[in-house]
């Protein structure tokens, strides 16, 4: 504004400069009608340059001077004929008229200027709001955005939902006041202080307020900048809510697999207590040491009952986002440890190949424990007795592979998605072995937990070979 004024005052200075000087040059060798002109040109530029008050101070500037100059009697301010008066006064009047119609004009360019910016700003803000990152200080950038693209002084957004503030450049609304506003539901302007407030709007629900502080952006402007606004704190809301429950959902999915998984692990134990004890029973004269290898044995598979009861009873508790401890854990160690567990069954049968020495992965030791016991288990279930389970684990990049392979078992294309399906049993090994058809599905569960995938190859005269993924860490450790 201040500038607006100084370069009014500079036009007008400079005009009316040249206006007396062009008559006290050419007072006595220019007629009347050519001065006129010339005199009506420079009012027609201030008015174009500056203010309509700056034409009209050059214009009445201009008047006197033709008088002065250009009439006779030359160099007196009076009129000796109607003709002379009669041409002053309709210089006077075009001139008026013609500055008056020229600052419309400009008025009316300067509107078209700044509205098309003011477009460009909004369509430039639009496109910015969807580029934001909603995981991070989103109403923070969202206000600075909206600061730094219609280039106000400040701005202010208030949110009833969360009930906080986000500020961008030097406004002094209080948020007191924005909550003020909120609650009458009340629109207004302050043009004494350049100051916009609107309600931000999710259909006919208010959900915030903002505050925009600037002398430059138009009501219409304001009233597109909140709906931009509103549109996208809905959008973040709905992208979190959609999150969240994604992951309440796949986290649900895991606790239900690890825990089917725990109760598919208790057939093992109960199975070896229900031998012993039945040995124990029938036969009453035991030699001692006989007798104590089963009451040792079935003392070992009780406490594996315990901690497995244990485990089932903490992942019940387990809230939807702790149902992954993450620890760094060895792939060999891991392996070595799920082989012991099988016991009897897995001695000398399973072997491992190691090809690398990058071993360590981040993961829920205890789940991913669940999940090759189960592959392992199917591997010397469904496999040639005579011939050993090979584990090859390898890695490529930042992903560590492990391989299972077995001899003797086939599963068709068709029923290789099938397998991982709870319940689901192969028609062609249902009578081969026992089982529940669970096994497989939590195991698929626990390896996608850990961002890995699981896939089966198979081969009639090769065997079948399940092939797991699970990234691998930067650094080497072992737990």
């Amino acid at each position: 504004m201040k500038a607006l004024r100084s370069r009014s005052v500079i036009w007008t200075a400079g005009t009316c400069g040249a206006v007396g000087l062009f008559g006290f040059v050419f007072g006595d060798q220019v007629e009347l009608a050519f001065a006129c002109v010339i005199y009506l040109l420079l009012t027609i530029i201030v008015a174009w340059q500056a203010r309509f008050r700056a034409a009209v101070v050059t214009a009445i500037y201009a008047t006197l001077c033709l008088d002065y100059f250009f009439t006779e009697p030359r160099r007196t301010l009076r009129f000796v004929s109607i003709a002379d008066f009669a041409s002053v006064a309709t210089f006077a009047s075009v001139a008026l008229l013609v500055s008056h119609l020229s600052n419309r004009v400009r008025l009316q360019a300067e509107d078209l200027v700044l509205q098309r910016e003011q477009q460009r700003a909004l369509h430039e803000l639009s496109a910015a709001a969807l580029l934001l990152d909603w995981r991070e200080a989103y109403g923070e950038h969202l206000a600075w955005l909206v600061e730094r693209t219609l280039k106000t002084e400040g701005v202010s957004i208030w949110t009833a939902r969360e009930e906080r503030t986000w500020v961008a450049g030097d406004i002094d609304i209080p948020a007191d006041s924005l909550r003020a506003t909120f609650m009458a539901g009340k629109e207004y302007d302050l043009a004494r202080n350049g100051v916009a407030i609107r309600l931000l709007k999710s259909g006919t629900r208010n959900i915030g307020v903002l505050c925009i502080k600037s002398e430059q952006v138009d009501a219409l402007t304001v009233d597109s900048v909140a709906s931009i606004i509103s549109s996208s704190l809905e959008r973040v809301r709905a992208l979190r809510n959609e999150v969240t429950a994604q992951s309440e959902r796949l986290s649900e999915q895991l606790r239900t697999s690890v825990l089917d998984g725990l109760a598919h692990a208790f057939k093992t134990p109960l199975t070896t207590i229900s031998v012993a004890s039945a040995g124990l029973a029938e036969v009453a004269e035991l030699p001692e040491e006989q007798r104590g290898e089963l009451l040792g044995l079935i003392r070992k598979e009780a406490e594996r009952l315990n901690l497995i009861t244990e485990q089932v009873l903490r992942t019940a508790r387990l809230e939807w986002d702790k149902v992954l401890t993450l620890t760094c854990v060895n792939l060999r160690v891991l392996l070595e440890e799920t082989i012991s567990v099988l016991g009897e069954r897995a001695a000398g049968k399973i072997g491992i190949v190691q090809q690398t020495e990058r071993m360590t992965i981040e993961a829920d030791r205890a789940v991913l424990k669940i999940a090759f016991e189960q592959i392992l288990e199917n591997a010397l279930k469904y496999g040639d007795p005579g011939v050993r389970v090979t584990v090859l684990v390898a890695v490529q990049g930042s992903t560590a592979t492990i391989s299972i392979h077995n001899h003797g078992s086939y599963i068709s294309p068709k029923e290789q998605q099938l397998v991982f399906t709870k319940f689901y049993r192969s028609p062609t090994v249902v009578h081969r072995a026992n089982g529940t058809g669970i096994g497989l599905s939590v195991a698929q569960h626990a390896v996608t937990a850990h961002g890995g995938t699981i896939t089966i190859r198979s081969d009639k005269g090769e065997g079948t070979t399940f092939v797991i993924t699970l990234p691998i860490t930067e650094e080497e450790g072992e737990s």
